[in-house]
């Protein structure tokens, strides 16, 4: 079947219309450039070891020969620019500081940083559901040729298939691809800027075609022998070594930590968590006594403010992961607690958010067992603690590089709360890579599936960490290419140690680096499944502003709630006390909160579509209470989530070792936009 790729006349010129208004730059003698649609300062960003000439010719004077690398640099002039030839961009950049420029960078040198979108990949999956690499093209006509043929599922096998002759077999329009391994952005930082796209309709399904540089921080291509898919030593870094960068995967640590319901609804049950819990870490601990596997505790009630008797909202019991002989004892001295709660519902997000902040062991595989029989407050919620939703939670987990699997017990004395406590478990427990959550409902008048499940856990985990210790490599290449049919518990284990797997081997792959090339964010023999995820690069103080102007909006919305006055109106006055009197807040019945001066310049800047940025009076005012609920919800959850990535220090990115920790990165997902 021929994918049709429909580019209707409107929604083309509107998509390019958008695209071009968003990229076009009006450059004034002796002025820093300016990106037309923010009126904000054109940027550059030099690649590692980029040379700064004092005038635009390679003869002249050089004034550093090693610039600061992703290092912010304002553009003055564009001269004879021109990017048509991917792997050879012409012309110069006149670059400096805010006052005054103060020399001349090649074009190939450096990346036109007109707004902070960027994509990574995403995690490639196991068996049937695993994706193929990234390819990269020189040229959008070669990939859209591939895309609209009739048998372009064929003619992208024949790609990878030339990619897998010795010599490599390719198109010279084909100049790179992705690593086989998978690299993760957290792991090892790289940069995949966006520069132009192309919006397609592929199977009813929208993709992308875009046009990406790859850099990678501290590191370059060796001009005369560039990363391409004919280059020896690329095509050999893909395949899988033994040795990886001096590490061995046997020496991989394995942490579990329990985050587990211990409100007065979990009594009956208590003691047979307990135990199961206490098997699953005597029966791994017994068979792996000499591997490096520890254990965690946490557990989790209802807001201890509101019923001060609870004893804690959430608890962690093991400040310090321990191994399986004293966690044995640790657990046994854990009780119910001896009060109700207001409702049904507990601080379950709380409790998984204290399991996130577990010390966790260097080098390790984290993995976060939940246990519980209720579902977590919403946000706003009088008892909610962390006002935050479980997609939200997710997002941080899958920042930190952990994994949950879910055990939610189902009382039928709560019917009502199944159906919220199954969504919310359901969406902690979605993992990268996985083709369905790790969440495994358990009937509590069966007395034998609660052991049965966590026996299978116990069994799941020790057979695999068994396999990684005696048979290395060879055993991991196994367990990612095992196509497990099963749904039971042990092939959710099975699925989310061959992801984890996965990750770890990434992390002695290298991107591609300094090319311009043109990808599509699909798989290109399947195209339902997503490639490429798209990201914003934000700075540490971008964050900070972002997070003041969302309180803002918070704050002006319970004013206006607990006096019943105009929302708008409220949140003028709001606004002008945190900007101390500068007045740059500007906000009518007509204006939107985008332009209002509120919100940061740099969210104007980006190309997605944002219901907040387009709020104003009169669309505020028809929204019904529930979706302005909703939206005050989201709100809530996204200041949570910021403060969470804020917080922590280890998933912030140093383009440059110079920097202060303002001025740190973090590749945040679109999703994660108000």
């Amino acid at each position: 079947m021929k994918i049709r790729i429909i580019f209707s006349i409107l929604s083309c010129f509107l998509i390019k219309a958008v695209f071009a208004e968003q990229q076009a730059v009006e450059c004034q003698k002796n002025k820093v450039c300016q990106v037309v649609s923010t009126q904000l300062p054109l940027l550059g960003l030099p690649r590692p070891f980029t040379k700064i000439y004092k005038k635009a010719d390679a003869k002249s004077m050089i004034i550093t020969d090693n610039s600061r690398a992703f290092y912010p640099l304002y553009i003055y002039q564009r001269q004879n620019i021109d990017l048509s030839d991917a792997t050879n961009p012409q012309g110069w950049y006149h670059v400096g500081t805010k006052r005054r420029p103060f020399g001349w960078i090649k074009a190939k040198d450096l990346i036109e940083w007109k707004q902070a979108l960027v994509v990574s990949y995403t995690p490639p999956g196991q068996g049937d559901e695993r994706r193929n690499p990234v390819l990269m093209f020189n040229n959008k006509e070669t990939l859209i040729n591939i895309i609209e043929s009739d048998d372009f599922d064929k003619k992208a096998e024949n790609l990878y298939k030339g990619l897998n002759n010795s010599p490599v077999k390719v198109p010279d329009s084909l100049v790179s691809s992705e690593p086989n391994r998978f690299v993760s952005i957290q792991d090892k930082f790289y940069l995949l800027p966006i520069i132009d796209f192309e919006k397609i309709d592929v199977f009813e399904d929208d993709a992308l075609l875009l046009q990406v540089v790859a850099a990678t921080p501290g590191s370059r291509a060796d001009e005369n022998k560039p990363d391409t898919v004919k280059n020896t030593a690329f095509t050999e870094q893909v395949l899988m070594e033994e040795t990886l960068e001096g590490e061995n995967i046997k020496d991989l640590n394995f942490d579990i930590v329990f985050v587990m319901d211990l409100t007065n609804s979990m009594g009956p049950y208590i003691e047979s968590t307990k135990r199961a819990i206490r098997k699953v870490a005597a029966m791994i601990s017994h068979k792996h006594s000499s591997t490096h596997i520890k254990y965690g505790l946490v557990g989790y009630r209802d807001n201890v403010k509101l019923i001060p008797k609870l004893g804690f909202t959430a608890k962690n019991f093991t400040p310090k992961l321990v191994t399986g002989e004293v966690f044995d004892k640790v657990i046994a001295n854990v009780k119910a607690a001896e009060v109700g709660s207001l409702d049904y519902q507990e601080e379950v997000f709380a409790g998984v958010n204290m399991g996130v902040k577990s010390a966790w062991s260097e080098n390790s595989f984290k993995t976060i067992i939940l246990v519980g029989d209720a579902s977590s407050h919403l946000p706003n919620h009088k008892q909610s603690t962390t006002n935050t939703t479980a997609g939200t939670l997710r997002d941080t987990i899958s920042a930190a590089k952990i994994n949950i699997i879910a055990l939610h017990l189902k009382n039928k004395r709560a019917k009502l709360d199944h159906a919220l406590a199954t969504r919310q478990f359901s969406t902690l427990s979605k993992n990268p890579g996985a083709e369905k959550a790790s969440y495994y409902p358990i009937n509590t008048d069966d007395k034998q599936a609660y052991e049965k499940a966590t026996k299978e856990i116990a069994i799941s985990f020790s057979n695999l960490i068994d396999d990684i210790n005696k048979k290395g490599l060879s055993a991991v290449k196994n367990i990612i290419q095992k196509q497990d049919k099963k749904t039971g518990i042990g092939s959710m284990v099975q699925s989310i140690v061959a992801n984890e797997l996965i990750r770890y081997l990434g992390k002695a792959a290298n991107p591609p680096r300094d090319l311009t090339v043109w990808v599509m964010d699909r798989d290109l023999v399947d195209p339902a499944k997503k490639s490429l995820e798209v990201r914003v690069l934000v700075k540490k103080k971008d964050l900070n502003s972002l997070i003041i102007s969302l309180e803002t909006i918070l704050e002006a919305y319970d004013q206006a709630k607990a006096t019943n006055k105009d929302f708008f109106n409220t949140l003028q006055a709001v606004a002008a006390q945190v900007s101390a009197g500068k007045d740059r807040v500007t906000l009518s019945e007509s204006s939107k909160l985008g332009k209002s001066g509120l919100l940061p310049n740099w969210i104007n800047g980006l190309p997605y579509k944002s219901k907040l940025l387009d709020l104003d009076e009169d669309k505020f005012s028809s929204l019904s209470a529930s979706e302005k609920t909703d939206l005050i919800d989201r709100l809530d959850g996204l200041v949570s989530a910021y403060k969470e990535i804020n917080e922590s220090t280890q998933l912030w990115i140093s383009l440059d070792d110079k920097d202060d920790s303002l001025e740190h990165v973090y590749p945040l997902v679109l999703g994660l936009l108000p």
